[in-house]
């Protein structure tokens, strides 16, 4: 498995994955654990940490073999979790926009949208869609106004981020 390491500040974030916990913040001078994501123990895939902040909380969002998850910055705490499951490898670094994350990965899975909100302390992930649209295998999504552009293992797309709608294919 291979991502790329996540430097925030001090820390250095990476995703061993495992019962011991999926994301670990290691000091970046020491290289000491600073903690475990303890609550999320799924096995480790290829898609890089991606920094958001939702309800004025920092986080990592996390996209694994089995779920799209999001990590308190501060602690490690798992803040909310959508089960998404993928097939042989989840290779794509999730996209953040607004309250919403983007997931996409190939081998015929597709993509989904989630719209994270928070009430009190608790937050929620709440799939906006899913779709076949974009199942990117490799080389990632770009966001660019509102629009992903990528490839779906057959063609490059253009899909609107918050319908799902193709806008374009080629």
């Amino acid at each position: 498995y291979s991502e790329s390491p996540l430097v925030d500040g001090d820390k250095l974030l990476c995703t061993p994955g495992g019962s011991k916990g999926t994301v670990v913040a290691l000091n970046k001078q020491s290289g000491e654990v600073l903690w475990r994501a303890k609550e999320l123990t799924d096995s480790a895939a290829y898609a890089s940490l991606v920094i958001a902040e939702f309800g004025g909380v920092r986080q990592y969002v996390v996209f694994t073999d089995a779920s799209v998850a999001g990590i308190a910055a501060a602690d490690g705490r798992l803040l909310w979790k959508a089960p998404r499951k993928g097939r042989t490898a989840v290779i794509p670094t999730p996209i953040v926009s607004e309250n919403f994350v983007f997931v996409t990965s190939g081998y015929g899975v597709g993509c989904n949208l989630f719209k994270i909100s928070k009430a009190g302390d608790t937050f929620t992930a709440e799939q906006v869609y899913e779709n076949k649209n974009m199942a990117n295998h490799h080389g990632g999504v770009v966001l660019i106004d509102g629009h992903l552009y990528g490839h779906n293992d057959r063609e490059w797309v253009c899909q609107n981020l918050k319908t799902g709608e193709i806008i374009w294919r080629d």
